[in-house]
C-alpha cells in the first residue's frame, strides 16, 4: 500500500481540491440553489488555511512534557478558529448587507464541520502514534528478542497469518497488544522491547492466542474467555515440550496452564521467576522486597511508604496526600532513600 506523502494533511487538501472542483465545474447547479460561486471558493480557501493553522498549533503541543497541554491547545485552537471564521462571516455580512448569500454561508458552515472532523481525525492519529511509538522489526532481527530454538516456530505463525509485528518502547500499562485484521490491514501485534527474552516470548504467545481465537471465533467470544485460554494453553504446550524455558520458568508455566491469566505474565509466581532473567542493574524492586516503612516511587512520580500486608496486598500511604492504597506484592517500584 502506497503511503500518503502529504501525511496527516493529505485528506484535508484532497477535500479542498474536490470541493473547489465541484464549485468551479458546477456553476449552473449552484445557481439553481442560489449559491454564489465566489462565496464558496473564497470560503473553502479560508477554511483550509484556518484549519491547517489550527492543526499545526495543536500538533506542536504533542512535543510538550505536560500531559494537559494537548487538551488545552485543542480547546484553545478550536475556539480561536471558530471566532475567526465567525468574524470573517460578520465582515462579509456587513460589507454586502442586503446582498448576503445566505445559502452560500450555510454551505460554508457545513464545510466548516467537515474540515473540523478531518482535523480531529488527523490529530487523533498523531496522538496515538505519540503515545505508543513503535519500530518495525526486520524479520532477521527477531532472533535477538527470542530465546534460542524459538525463532522458527514463531516465524511460522507470523508468516502463516501475515502478522505485522512491531516492538514498542516500554509501556507501563501493557506488555503487548493485538489488533485483528481488517479489509485494509493485516493482523497487528506489538510487544514491549524492554522485556527479557522469555517474557517477550510469553507475551508474544499471549497475543498470538488472541489472533488464533479471532480466526476461529471472530468477535463472538470473550477476550480472555474459555476459548482463548484453551488456545493459549495449546500454544504454551508446544514450546514447553521442546524445553525452551529454564526449569524454574517451565515449572511456573505448567502451573499456569491450569487457568491462564488474562494479562500476559500476570501470575505472581511467574513474574517473580521471570525477573531473574532481566538485565543486571535493574533499579526497580518489587513491593514485597521492600522493608516495612520504606519509601518508594512509582512511574508517575508519586512517592509512597510501605506498610503492613492486608491479605494479598500491601497497604501503602501516599506521602503527599496521606491517602491509603493497596499494592500488589509484585508491583515494580523505584526505591527512595530516606
Amino acid at each position: 500500500m502506497r503511503k500518503n506523502k502529504l501525511g496527516p494533511l493529505g485528506p484535508m487538501l484532497l477535500f479542498f481540491i474536490i470541493v473547489n472542483g465541484v464549485v468551479v465545474t458546477g456553476k449552473s447547479f449552484l445557481a439553481k440553489w442560489n449559491i454564489n460561486q465566489d462565496v464558496m471558493i473564497i470560503g473553502n480557501l479560508i477554511l483550509l488555511v484556518v484549519t491547517i493553522g489550527s492543526f499545526f498549533l495543536i500538533s506542536r503541543s504533542l512535543n510538550s512534557s505536560n500531559p494537559n497541554s494537548f487538551v488545552r491547545a485543542m480547546y484553545g485552537s478550536f475556539m480561536i478558529k471558530f471566532f475567526l471564521i465567525a468574524g470573517v462571516a460578520a465582515v462579509y455580512i456587513l460589507v454586502t448587507k442586503k446582498n448576503v448569500n445566505k445559502v452560500g454561508l450555510i454551505a460554508c458552515v457545513g464545510l466548516y464541520f467537515i474540515y473540523t472532523f478531518i482535523e480531529v481525525a488527523a490529530l487523533t492519529k498523531l496522538l496515538k502514534q505519540k503515545r505508543m511509538p513503535k519500530k518495525e522489526v526486520a524479520i532477521d532481527h527477531l532472533k535477538d528478542y527470542l530465546p534460542p530454538g524459538t525463532y522458527e516456530p514463531v516465524l511460522g505463525y507470523l508468516r502463516q497469518y501475515k502478522v505485522h509485528l512491531t516492538v514498542a518502547r516500554e509501556r507501563k500499562s501493557v506488555l503487548g497488544d493485538y489488533r485483528h485484521r481488517t479489509h485494509h490491514d493485516n493482523h497487528r501485534i506489538s510487544v514491549n522491547g524492554n522485556l527479557n527474552k522469555y517474557s517477550f516470548l510469553i507475551t508474544l504467545l499471549h497475543e498470538l492466542a488472541h489472533l488464533l481465537t479471532f480466526e476461529q471465533y471472530n468477535n463472538k467470544v470473550l477476550a480472555h474467555g474459555r476459548e482463548w485460554k484453551t488456545i493459549y494453553g495449546r500454544l504454551l504446550e508446544q514450546f514447553l515440550q521442546h524445553n525452551v524455558f529454564p526449569p524454574d520458568i517451565h515449572t511456573e508455566l505448567l502451573q499456569s496452564l491450569q487457568n491462564p491469566a488474562a494479562s500476559s505474565c500476570a501470575e505472581d509466581g511467574l513474574l517473580r521467576v521471570l525477573r531473574r532473567y532481566d538485565p543486571q542493574g535493574n533499579r526497580h524492586r518489587l513491593v514485597e522486597e521492600l522493608l516495612t516503612n520504606a519509601l518508594f516511587r512509582i512511574s508517575d512520580g508519586r512517592v509512597f511508604q510501605k506498610k503492613e500486608k492486608l491479605r494479598k496486598r500491601f497497604k501503602c500511604i501516599e506521602v503527599k496526600t496521606g491517602k491509603v492504597y493497596l499494592f500488589s506484592p509484585v508491583y515494580e517500584v523505584e526505591m527512595v532513600s530516606g
